[in-house]
């Protein structure tokens, strides 16, 4: 008798506990204007942004909410809006969060502040209207799939980035480039390629890359898609052309291969 009280008694208490915490996290989400947001700092006033409730096309993101400084726009927080035609975003925000603005299909442009150092998985995929964007000069991390399925022209790494993703990038760029004092990337000899510096692997290609002498291995998916590519020639510092490097190059018609290396049969 004393053991089934006792678990009727737990039963009780942490029924208790489970409504409080749900009471809680509806509690945390809070309303200002046309954005719901939640608190992530009590001492430095700090609130991520948690989903946007508006309709307007041209979206300027405040610099506070509720007198918290904006610093993250969160996950979702713009998904599947079918109205925005660009943002212009706070100077603030240090963070876009996973999916933050996956399959918003209007949107045209958006402008990052600097202070942006991540760019978490998906935050614009399938954003097939996004033809052009200047990622941040203090961003370090650019997450998985971050902008597959945007159309993007012209590709710039900036300095500090040490992370690019799965997939990162789907488009078919017209030119790469990357900043000279990046320590992880970069893009030499003019080759408009995106390089990995330390394993002279070539990860990304654009529609002029020469690949360089010094390149050694042709990483998955680098020439991807390009269906405009004809003719290539793979230098003899190629050792390794890694799994489905040259997918999707419909009207490839010629390979040249330098002398001493051969194709793997």
């Amino acid at each position: 008798m004393k053991k089934e009280l006792f678990f009727m008694c737990a039963a009780a208490m942490l029924g208790t506990v489970c409504f409080t915490n749900l009471t809680a996290d509806k509690a945390s989400a809070k309303t200002s204007g046309d954005y719901q947001y939640v608190v992530t700092g009590k001492k430095k006033k700090t609130c991520a942004i948690k989903k946007y409730l508006g309709k307007d096309k041209d979206v300027v993101i405040p610099e506070k909410l509720g007198g918290y400084v904006v610093t993250r726009i969160g996950n979702k927080a713009f998904k599947n809006n079918k109205n925005i035609k660009s943002v212009k975003v706070s100077k603030y925000i240090t963070i876009v969060g996973k999916e933050s603005f996956a399959n918003c299909s209007k949107l045209e442009s958006i402008d990052l502040p600097y202070k942006v150092h991540t760019i978490r998985k998906n935050a614009f995929g399938s954003c097939k209207r996004l033809k052009s964007i200047s990622l941040p000069s203090k961003l370090k991390v650019i997450g998985d799939v971050a902008f597959n399925g945007c159309p993007l022209k012209e590709l710039n790494i900036p300095q500090y980035v040490e992370s690019i993703g799965y997939n990162a990038f789907s488009a078919r760029f017209n030119t790469i480039t990357v900043d000279k004092n990046n320590k992880k990337y970069d893009s030499r000899e003019n080759s408009n390629a995106l390089i990995e510096t330390s394993s002279n692997t070539l990860i990304m290609s654009s529609e002029k890359t020469v690949i360089p002498d010094s390149v050694s291995v042709i990483g998955n998916y680098a020439f991807s898609g390009h269906d405009k590519l004809k003719e290539i020639t793979i230098p003899s510092s190629v050792k390794t052309i890694e799994f489905n490097a040259f997918n999707g190059c419909d009207n490839l018609e010629k390979i040249n291969f330098s002398e001493g290396l051969a194709p793997v049969k």
